[in-house]
């Protein structure tokens, strides 16, 4: 298997070389764009076309196929006028998350606000608390709670970007600076994800902690 530098070089080549003058940024995202990947951890791709079509896509598609086989691919894909007029809450994660290796997400550097930040924050713990209710009542899935914490990992780094003004990108710098039921919920996170399978009693105990702080965030960051 070749290193992850040396497929990203190869990648990049075979891109520029396929799409001529259509590739505005390339970049990575999830745990090897901060730095923490493990073994089993997924290459999370971003590339952004200035032009993109299903024949774009398909292309794109069949150079995966020809480029994945050493590494589990997946990612976000887009067209520069439909990502810069996309929810601002997300352009912010998107903008802060993608570590570029081929050009760069300028162009929705003005979509990085304040107001960015609130809306993320209060989108996802709606998201969370609804589907929190719903997986607790009807699923009882350990699967669909290890992804709301994901969800919530990001929405806790959102709210620090959001009161000090500064994105945090390693998780676990995050989790040596905050308190309170931030840092909690970083903990539950990394419990939840490491879990095999999750008894009866912990699911209600860890639903019962993204209930109160996904409302609680709710009801704070819907006044603002």
């Amino acid at each position: 298997m070749q290193n992850l530098s040396e497929w990203l070089n190869i990648f990049k080549k075979e891109m520029v070389s396929s799409f001529p003058g259509n590739i505005c940024c390339i970049g990575l995202q999830g745990s090897y764009g901060r730095g923490e990947a493990s073994t089993n951890s997924d290459v999370d791709l971003v590339v952004i076309f200035k032009s993109l079509s299903l024949k774009v896509l398909q292309q794109y598609k069949n150079l995966l196929k020809k480029l994945g086989k050493d590494y589990k691919l997946c990612g976000f894909v887009g067209g520069v006028d439909v990502v810069k007029s996309w929810n601002e809450g997300e352009l912010l994660q998107l903008y802060f998350d993608t570590v570029p290796v081929y050009g760069n997400l300028d162009f929705i550097k003005d979509s990085v606000t304040s107001k960015a930040a609130v809306n993320l924050v209060l989108q996802n713990s709606c998201l969370i608390y609804h589907a929190c209710c719903h997986n607790f009542l009807f699923d009882e899935d350990a699967g669909l709670l290890r992804e709301l914490y994901k969800t919530a990992v990001f929405t806790v780094q959102v709210k620090y970007y959001y009161t000090h003004h500064t994105y945090i990108s390693k998780h676990q710098e995050l989790r040596n600076i905050i308190m309170g039921t931030d840092q909690e919920i970083l903990k539950a996170a990394e419990k939840v994800k490491l879990g095999n399978k999750l008894t009866e009693e912990q699911l209600a105990a860890y639903s019962e902690l993204l209930l109160q702080w996904s409302g609680n965030n709710i009801i704070a960051y819907g006044k603002k």
